[in-house]
């Protein structure tokens, strides 16, 4: 399924990228799926959790080993996590809706650069994911789907 492109808004500090979708999973299994390490391993990273503010999340990205160190700056158990992404901030919002939830993800930023294209196609092709990751099945990251979406993002963001 292709999802509609995140919504760019500019801010008075810098930008926020918003991803929604509609998962039919309830809350609780999807705050499992972003916050425990072997279920964060099945679509998105390598993980260690320290799940409170002021915590960290640890993410090994394979095959690359790149590793990304984030600090927990909200956590509301089944509703919000926020966390550090390098210089940007990240935020994880789960809202109960009949037959699932709805998922939220803000990306905070403040420059608009050439990299951001790259980086909101990763977003949406990680949580185009989820649904298949819900129903337990392990995912390889999609290059070719990544490149249509990077495409349509530069397309958005440089027209």
């Amino acid at each position: 399924m292709t999802h509609a492109l995140a919504t760019v808004e500019k801010m008075d500090e810098g930008y926020v990228a918003r991803f929604e979708r509609h998962l039919n999973h309830p809350v609780e299994e999807v705050w499992s799926t972003l916050t425990r390490p072997e279920k964060l391993a099945n679509w998105f990273a390598d993980a260690v959790v320290d799940l409170k503010v002021g915590g960290t999340v640890e993410l090994t990205f394979k095959p690359m080993g790149n590793t990304v160190s984030c600090t927990i700056t909200e956590m509301e158990p089944r509703s919000v996590l926020a966390y550090t992404w390098g210089n940007d901030q990240l935020r994880w919002e789960l809202v109960s809706e009949p037959g699932g939830c709805l998922l939220v993800l803000k990306e905070f930023f403040s420059v608009l650069d050439d990299h951001r294209p790259k980086d909101l196609a990763g977003w949406h092709t990680i949580l185009d994911l989820l649904p298949t990751v819900l129903e337990g099945e392990h995912v390889e990251f999609p290059m070719s789907s990544w490149q249509q979406v990077y495409d349509r993002y530069t397309a958005l963001l440089n027209p």
